[in-house]
């Protein structure tokens, strides 16, 4: 007789699948922001992780799918910040130092959206651009929620758009990415944070 399984609990197998999954996401994620796209093999991934390439196509149909699925999980990450924050009771300084601290300090020191998103124009087929499109159009709106809870709490300008303001914050942020380890900046993460924040609010010019 077969043994039986707990009612609401999915099968080791499928639990351990997920895992590698997970596992290979991350491995690639890493080999990726360090060495660029293409630098990096499957061949390479699949030694890091500890499986052979053929059990890498199991999750993988190709190095472009899986590329796509790194770029969308690092931007759900940032969005899911983004969420956690914008209910908050924060003042909109606050959220915008807790999403930038996320970005900055929290993910991967090489990971670089700007450069990632060049890769996927260039190397990507076009449905898995679509994919990279909708979790960046994600990233985009729940950031565009934290810019207009900050426009009607008066804390932000209301002659700006929201999703302007929102593009505005995450490019700003982004050129940070991957440089701020090669600065000073690097061994005062808090100072970074509150300058970058300062920046956006209050602009370059002189008072």
């Amino acid at each position: 007789m077969a043994p039986t399984r707990r009612r609401g609990r999915p099968p080791t197998d499928v639990v351990a699948q997920g895992e590698r999954r997970s596992e290979i996401i991350a491995t690639a994620q890493q080999l990726f922001t360090q060495s660029g796209y293409a630098a990096v093999s499957l061949g390479q991934i699949a030694d890091e992780v500890g499986v052979t390439k053929s059990a890498l196509y199991n999750h993988f149909a190709s190095k472009e799918a899986l590329y796509a699925e790194v770029v969308c999980s690092l931007m759900a990450s940032i969005a899911e910040a983004i969420r956690r924050v914008a209910d908050a009771p924060l003042s909109t300084a606050e959220r915008l130092r807790e999403i930038a601290g996320h970005a900055l300090v929290r993910i991967p020191v090489r990971s670089r959206i700007d450069e990632m998103m060049r890769d996927v124009a260039e190397h990507l087929s076009p449905e898995e651009r679509a994919l990279v499109t909708t979790a960046h159009g994600q990233m985009l709106d729940a950031m565009t929620a934290v810019m207009r809870r900050g426009v009607d709490a008066g804390e932000l300008r209301a002659d700006l758009p929201a999703d302007f303001l929102a593009t505005s914050f995450l490019m700003l942020v982004s050129g940070y990415q991957g440089h701020h380890h090669m600065r000073e900046d690097a061994r005062e993460p808090e100072r970074l944070l509150d300058r970058v924040v300062s920046l956006f609010l209050e602009g370059a010019g002189r008072r």
